[in-house]
């Protein structure tokens, strides 16, 4: 049995050795920073994602303090997940050398694949726990045992602790297996999972379900024709140009032989779906239907064994020689950068100029993730309402640094800013600020009932103003705090304009404050989503309030 799996084996040592040398020698990328400052902060959750990529990071990152810890995990689990995927085709199929060389071939040219084989991201642990799941649910539609249920329960739990998207994998199983829902022990499997969520869900409440709220109600935008035409053609290249028409072809036409297969379709054609109407309302990321690879490879395989043989190794050889040459040009750049690149020498860059000050990074959560992973100092990110909230809003970096002196660095030109040419040649923007004082969670209450206003008219309002911090900040000096109210459409600012009212000289810590104010706006009649918020001169206005939606007469 071992010598007949020669094929397999030597991929898979070939696979992680590959992995292992493109994760020590590619640098880290903006999203696999901000996942690692998740591991140096281990919680229950995080703004943008549960905690399972963070556990990920920190268990590799203990081993080895550079960008080969941080993937460590990524690798491993990747690769037992082509392993279970292998698991998942008929027992008599897998029996077959020419079987072993089509799965192969179509493993090594899926782009998500040999992507999430070294960037760690939260689909590396939904595509290992998914792949894990089908496996499970494949023993339990083919006995229906309470030790089956139990399994069940736990692997959703890892789903769900890696990615909200795993709900859906669970919805469209049970979709094409609507009579679980007369069995017992598939409630088992759902009560296991709750039961395991419970720190998650105790988390989400003590940060006001900040994750969900994202996710689901700010990250929605309005219709534009560009989110609906490129949601096809990332999907193309997320399933591979030369495969996606052969499996859109195919399956529809393809006869499933039992509960499983079964399943599998409603996987694809479910996230496919589901997906094209999301794009409808916001931009759909191509890894948010990386679920579809699995059904994917398990349809092509059988396909492709049976023929279009020689088209499956000529495309194959032509997709893994792309991927080899973009996984070179990651390491070393090659007339283009990437985000893999030129982020160990920006570190350095500003630590030039900061030393050992902390840097307030104004709208990024990026930059200071890679400023900490590189340098082991000290950068948060300061968000305005051009930007998002991020978990570094709930870090409290105003405990340590608030009163000191913190060096600001926009993303953006300005001419508030200092700046200087630094070692690599490139502009850094920046200014010292000395002492630095954190303004950007004041709070501002209004009235329900601003639900309709009128354009041009003028509207006046009672504010609340509340100074949660255990300091006073003062609204004069050395800038003056001025108030606003923005508006956006989607995730857009689409207008900010002045409110008159009247500040105190100083907000105690902990104190609360009526101020009447008035305002007028200049907008374009339609519905809209309003805020009000604070700057200063060198500050964009952060948000100081809630979101709520308004009707613009």
């Amino acid at each position: 049995m071992l010598k007949q799996r020669n094929i397999l084996i030597g991929f898979f040592l070939c696979f992680v050795l590959i992995n292992v040398l493109q994760s020590y020698f590619t640098e880290i990328a903006n999203d696999e920073a901000y996942y690692w400052m998740f591991s140096q902060h281990l919680d229950w959750g995080y703004f943008d994602h549960p905690p399972m990529v963070a556990v990920m990071i920190a268990a590799g990152y203990s081993l080895f303090q550079n960008e080969l810890g941080v993937r460590l995990l990524t690798i491993l689990l990747t690769t037992v997940s082509i392993g279970i995927l292998w698991m998942l085709l008929p027992e008599n199929f897998r029996h077959s050398r020419k079987s072993q060389w089509v799965f192969v071939a179509i493993v090594a040219a899926s782009p998500l694949l040999q992507i999430y084989a070294f960037v760690t991201t939260p689909d590396v642990p939904l595509i290992f726990f998914s792949v894990l799941f089908l496996y499970v649910f494949k023993q339990f539609l083919e006995k229906e045992s309470w030790k089956n249920a139990l399994l069940l329960g736990l692997v959703m739990a890892g789903m769900a602790y890696s990615k909200y998207h795993g709900a859906l994998v669970v919805f469209f199983a049970v979709l094409a297996n609507p009579r679980l829902l007369l069995r017992p022990q598939i409630y088992l499997a759902g009560l296991v999972t709750g039961v395991l969520l419970i720190p998650h869900f105790v988390w989400q409440y003590q940060h006001d379900f900040a994750s969900f709220m994202y996710h689901f109600k700010y990250r929605n935008e309005n219709f534009k024709w560009e989110s609906v035409l490129i949601y096809p053609v990332n999907t193309l290249l997320v399933l591979n140009p030369f495969f996606a028409p052969l499996i859109f072809y195919y399956l529809p036409r393809y006869t499933v032989q039992n509960a499983f297969e079964r399943t599998l379709k409603f996987l694809f054609w479910g996230f496919l779906v589901f997906f094209g109407f999301s794009a409808l309302k916001s931009h759909v990321e191509p890894h948010w239907i990386a679920i579809m690879v699995v059904p994917t490879v398990y349809f092509l395989t059988g396909l492709f064994h049976q023929k279009r043989y020689r088209y499956l190794l000529v495309t194959s050889g032509v997709t893994v020689a792309i991927l080899l040459a973009a996984r070179v040009a990651l390491t070393v750049p090659i007339g283009f950068r990437t985000e893999f690149h030129g982020g160990k020498q920006g570190a350095k860059d500003m630590e030039s100029i900061a030393g050992d000050a902390p840097i307030a990074f104004l709208n990024t959560f990026q930059s200071p993730s890679k400023y900490n992973f590189y340098t082991g100092k000290d950068a948060f990110c300061y968000s305005s309402i051009y930007y998002r909230p991020t978990q570094y809003d709930f870090w409290n970096y105003e405990e340590r640094f608030n009163g000191k002196e913190v060096v600001v660095a926009p993303n953006y030109v300005t001419q508030h800013f200092d700046h200087v040419v630094a070692p690599s040649g490139k502009e850094k923007y920046f200014k010292k600020v000395e002492p630095f004082v954190f303004m950007d969670k004041l709070l501002i209450t209004y009235p329900d009932s601003l639900t309709s206003l009128q354009s041009g008219s003028q509207h006046g309002v009672q504010l609340t103003v509340e100074n949660p911090y255990q300091w006073d900040v003062s609204t004069q000096s050395p800038e003056v705090l001025t108030t606003q109210i923005a508006f956006k459409q989607g995730t857009r600012v689409k207008g900010i304009f002045d409110v008159e009212c009247t500040l105190p000289d100083v907000l105690k810590a902990g104190e609360t404050y009526v101020v009447p104010a008035t305002f007028q706006i200049d907008l374009e009649p339609g519905a809209y989503t309003f805020g009000f918020c604070f700057r200063t001169t060198l500050y964009l206005p952060f948000i100081s309030s809630t979101w709520q939606a308004v009707e613009v007469r």
